[in-house]
């Protein structure tokens, strides 16, 4: 084997990944295998996996115990790395998105895939456009693109932001989701996933 081939060969690298961590989620491929449940669950709604994210993922699996005893790591490890990627993705959205704190925060132990109108509603519940707003004139932070564009609708052109940026998908009109990298950190739920950490640890 040539490292051109384990660069470039994704049958070859599914191949060393069940080796460091065995080929499934479980006991079974009921719960999915390990080398695409991973990238699955760090990939925003773009599909698309940061490095940082897939390291993140692997360095807190393999120091998640107790250590298993047939490969480097497990299925219970990497669940664990996704959490801790979660919040570091989400960390990074707040250094280019000075807004994403509040917007996420006031979605906290909602439940996905759901009808836009739950975010919306939550939004305009905790009048989070008007502490965003007053964020941006009082610390000189930037609003979102589209809010400044679309004012007659303030909580539909957050869901259009968050949207562009890969945090949330549209799957029809009438159910968005928001993908675990995200998710996980923000405190939402999804019925069977990944479920976000303590919110003393998250805090």
């Amino acid at each position: 084997m040539y490292w051109r081939d384990l660069l470039e060969d994704e049958i070859i690298q599914e191949k060393l990944f069940y080796l460091v961590a065995g080929e499934f989620m479980g006991a079974s491929a009921k719960r999915g295998r390990t080398y695409s449940w991973l990238f699955d669950h760090l990939a925003d709604a773009f599909g698309e996996t940061s490095p940082r994210s897939f390291l993140t993922a692997l360095q807190r699996a393999a120091s998640h115990g107790p250590p298993p005893a047939d490969t480097a790591i497990d299925h219970n490890g990497i669940r664990a790395g996704v959490q801790v990627a979660s919040e570091i993705r989400v960390a990074q959205l707040k250094e280019d998105y000075d807004w994403i704190t509040e917007v996420l925060q006031a979605l906290e132990g909602l439940e996905v895939p759901c009808d836009p109108a739950a975010f919306k509603g939550r939004w305009k519940e905790r009048l989070t456009v008007e502490r965003i707003e007053d964020e941006s004139g009082s610390a000189n932070k930037l609003l979102p693109l589209e809010l400044e564009r679309r004012k007659s609708d303030p909580e539909g052109s957050l869901l259009v932001a968050l949207s562009n940026i890969g945090v949330v998908e549209f799957r029809n009109e009438t159910r968005i989701n928001m993908p675990d990298i995200f998710r996980v950190a923000a405190g939402i739920k999804r019925r069977g996933g990944i479920r976000p950490p303590d919110v003393n640890r998250r805090r």
